[in-house]
């Protein structure tokens, strides 16, 4: 108890587990990771419940195993063998496969660009899959970029 008229002492703020651990990634691993979980998730979201905008199993796949790599990574306490190697592999796979997706999403939608008024679900759907699929290949290319400097 403090003395009185003294007001009390308040104990410092305790940084939360996500905060230590997002402070604690490497910038690429945040964009690899953070856009794992968005081709994920909006996979999810607009795939499965919503049926309007199918991300690929390739997509799938890369994200899974860079979200899995990542844990492991954080399990082992940053030992696992090849892991900067792996997530780079991920980030091209999914920025080459991106690219063609794009190619094929876009020319589908000017294509159809006086018919998408009833599509907008699907529109959302595909822009959060190229936040996704940019995200991951930005943070590749900042690996890349760290490892050859």
């Amino acid at each position: 108890m403090p003395p009185p008229g003294q007001p009390p002492t308040q104990a410092a703020p305790q940084p939360s587990a996500m905060g230590t651990m997002v402070e604690s990634m490497a910038p690429w691993e945040r964009y690899v990771v953070i856009g794992a979980l968005v081709l994920i998730l909006g996979d999810v979201v607009f795939g499965i419940l919503l049926r309007e905008f199918y991300a690929g199993d390739l997509m799938w796949l890369a994200s899974a195993v860079a979200l899995l790599a990542f844990y492991a990574n954080r399990q082992r306490a940053g030992s696992v063998p090849a892991y900067a190697s792996l997530m780079l592999l991920v980030a091209a796979a999914v920025a080459v496969v991106g690219v063609r997706g794009f190619l094929i999403e876009a020319y589908y939608v000017l294509r159809n660009a006086g018919d998408m008024s009833n599509e907008m679900v699907y529109l959302l759907g595909f822009v959060v899959w190229i936040i996704g699929v940019l995200l991951v290949a930005w943070g590749g290319l900042v690996l890349w970029r760290s490892r050859s400097a």
